[in-house]
């Protein structure tokens, strides 16, 4: 793996690895140099067929002429995802390349002896979702539908096999807040690698500003910790943007490197 740790901290190792077990689940792996592709049998979206850098490399034009030329074989279009800091040349290469940099976020982690519960957070009901719970997966993607907006409902629709994929296997773990019986509040965890990555928070527009989402997160951070046999082990990391960074901060996570995603456009 990417051998140099972030400002000394050896976890950010652990997040490249979270990023590679992730991206295998409903996707088939091949390696081509310095990167580990992941190509989706059945759609051509960057959002379903990612590559992730193993190691750093002395020729970065080479080894992403070699991916390239591999994507285009198999018809597929592909997203870069990586932390910055362990490959600092790459970034540079793929903008001249000609690849779009779709995001640039913070990386936030937290230990589980970090987690700390937000003073104030309301009450609500904690729903994990079962891969055979159709209703409550119908309710889990309304609700990030709404909180995400109409400019990513489809990427929201067409995840749903690769999270019934990863709810079956155990790789993923999903869950609804519900206030009066009402969902208003999603989030979920991807496992594996030794960490686990928090994504897909959200919360219905109007029930935002009452601390649901730090309630949310904090009831499924702790279940997953106190569940010491997952292979997500005791760290779990998200990409921050800065609207969610001061949240993040009071459950405990803390910055550790740069979070980045390259795309080439969608057809």
């Amino acid at each position: 793996m990417i051998a140099p740790p972030v400002a000394g901290d050896p976890m950010p190792e652990e997040i490249t690895n979270n990023l590679l077990a992730i991206a295998a689940i409903g996707r088939r792996p091949v390696d081509i140099g310095a990167f580990r592709a992941f190509f989706a049998d059945g759609d051509d979206d960057t959002l379903f067929s990612v590559a992730v850098p193993m190691h750093d490399s002395d020729d970065w034009s080479a080894e992403l002429a070699d991916l390239t030329r591999a994507a285009a074989a198999r018809r597929r279009l592909l997203r870069i995802e990586f932390l910055e800091e362990q490959a600092p040349a790459l970034a540079p290469i793929l903008e001249l390349a000609g690849f779009r940099c779709d995001s640039a976020r913070p990386a936030m982690l937290l230990a589980a002896a970090d987690l700390r519960v937000v003073a104030g957070t309301p009450p609500l009901r904690f729903v994990r979702i079962r891969a055979e719970d159709a209703p409550a997966i119908d309710a889990f993607q309304a609700v990030q539908e709404a909180s995400f907006g109409p400019a990513l409902a489809d990427d929201v629709r067409g995840w749903r096999p690769i999270l019934l994929d990863g709810l079956a296997a155990g790789s993923m773990v999903a869950a609804l807040g519900l206030v009066d019986e009402q969902p208003v509040a999603a989030a979920s965890l991807l496992i594996g690698g030794g960490a686990a990555e928090l994504v897909g928070v959200g919360v219905r527009p109007e029930h935002r500003g009452r601390g649901l989402a730090s309630a949310l997160c904090y009831r499924l951070l702790a279940d997953h910790f106190a569940d010491s046999g997952t292979d997500g082990g005791s760290h779990v990391w998200l990409s921050a943007d800065e609207t969610a960074r001061a949240l993040y901060g009071r459950l405990g996570f803390r910055p550790v490197g740069t979070h980045v995603i390259f795309g080439v456009g969608r057809r």
